[in-house]
């Protein structure tokens, strides 16, 4: 199959080479060569049409025409991502299982509760494909215009002012806990 370019401009070979890399932690020479002979799994931690999903999506359909064997979406929501990565501690490590993470199962969780993976040393990283900022916003109606007014609030009716994230020890859940603990606040945590 000739080489074409992606929409990410990467080569045929390099998208194969890094598809192993996700999984086998080889270096990039050693897995350039290598040819997929059956579907490829890409694990999300997440629910269907969150941003770690459509980042898989957007890959596996990059794949299409690209790779011999299709790339196959698996969401595996729950647990703040741990759920997906615990899963891909767990493959072999033979290039067919990968995982578009969400950032709460290498970074915060682990803070929270015991994980059976390490995420320095269980996952290699193959590529960054997003760069996503979190954001605290209110409704345009609500009396708070700054975060300030937001601050003061919270400090004079403690956990009167709630917010929500993907799950305990995830990312969100995590700002919000140094949030409160940087400003003396409390907050009333909602999962969602």
């Amino acid at each position: 199959m000739k080489n074409r370019e992606l929409p990410f401009s990467a080569t045929r070979r390099q998208l194969l080479g890094g598809l192993a890399l996700a999984s086998m932690g080889l270096p990039a020479w050693s897995a350039s060569s290598w040819e997929p002979t059956r579907p490829i799994t890409i694990l999300v931690g997440f629910a269907p049409g969150g941003s770690a999903d459509q980042i898989a999506r957007k890959l596996s359909f990059a794949a299409r025409g690209v790779l011999p064997q299709p790339v196959v979406v698996v969401n595996r929501a729950g647990a703040a991502g741990t759920l997906a990565a615990q899963a891909l501690a767990d493959a072999e490590p033979d290039g067919y299982t990968l995982y578009v993470g969400g950032g709460s199962e290498t970074t915060s969780v682990g803070h929270f509760k015991k994980l059976n993976y390490d995420p320095r040393t269980s996952f290699t990283p193959v590529i960054k494909v997003s760069r996503a900022p979190s954001v605290l916003a209110v409704r345009a109606d609500s009396p708070f215009k700054d975060m300030s007014a937001f601050m003061d609030e919270a400090r004079k009716q403690p956990e009167r002012l709630s917010y929500g994230s993907t799950g305990e020890g995830g990312i969100f859940h995590a700002t919000a806990t140094v949030l409160e603990k940087e400003f003396g606040i409390t907050l009333l945590y909602v999962q969602y």
